[in-house]
């Protein structure tokens, strides 16, 4: 088997996180422990003291903001440099030099959810993230997790204030604004998944373990 970054997409709620863990698992049984790394996208590994304190401030400002904090205040563009900042950083820090030592690496989801995301903006923010976006890493497959926006609703107590549009107009985290939401980026994801070349797998009526043997199917 020839090394491969492997990174899943998919609507909020789709079982990226619950999937990409079990695929991991499920591949350690084939692959040496030392050449198969999975990558926590929020939390990856600290690689020197400088990396994990530079990390540790931007992951904070990011990632850990107040589940009702008013993020539209400060605006779509700086959400976007913050995002690329992380991403390149992820880039620089874990994927590029995992790839180069010849590991197979694994991780939740990659950029796309926010380019799927900014194609909804004005044409210059999104031309503005690919190019933020532009020189990282392209992972190699992309499985596009495919979910009926109704049914990931109904796996969640909670609905964020982005993932249900807040950003982008929608007032109210509620489950009808979620779903309106997800619908809309959904039929973005599939021009993505078609123009990319992902790999797509519904999801609705799988079980965990099913979806994740379609994966290793596709890798293996």
């Amino acid at each position: 088997m020839s090394n491969f970054f492997l990174a899943f997409e998919g609507l909020d709620g789709s079982g990226k996180t619950t999937i990409s863990n079990l695929v991991y698992k499920k591949l350690l049984t084939k692959i040496e422990e030392q050449n198969l790394l999975f990558i926590d996208k929020k939390n990856p590994e600290k690689k020197t003291d400088y990396i994990e304190y530079h990390s540790n401030n931007i992951r904070e400002i990011l990632w850990d903001y107040p589940e009702n904090a008013p993020m539209h205040e400060l605006g779509d563009m700086h959400w976007l440099y913050l995002l690329s900042s992380w991403f390149h950083l992820l880039d620089y820090t874990q994927v590029k030099p995992g790839l180069h030592t010849g590991k197979s690496i694994i991780l939740e989801s990659w950029c796309y959810k926010y380019l799927v995301r900014y194609r909804m903006k004005s044409d210059y923010m999104f031309e503005a993230m690919q190019a933020a976006f532009f020189n990282l890493t392209n992972p190699f497959p992309v499985i596009y997790l495919d979910i009926d926006p109704k049914v990931a609703a109904e796996r969640k107590k909670t609905f964020g204030f982005s993932e249900s549009g807040g950003m982008d107009g929608l007032k109210g985290n509620s489950k009808e604004n979620f779903i309106i939401y997800q619908n809309t980026l959904r039929e973005i994801y599939y021009d993505f998944a078609q123009k990319g070349g992902w790999h797509v797998i519904d999801v609705s009526n799988k079980s965990e373990d099913e979806i994740a043997n379609e994966v290793i199917g596709i890798i293996t």
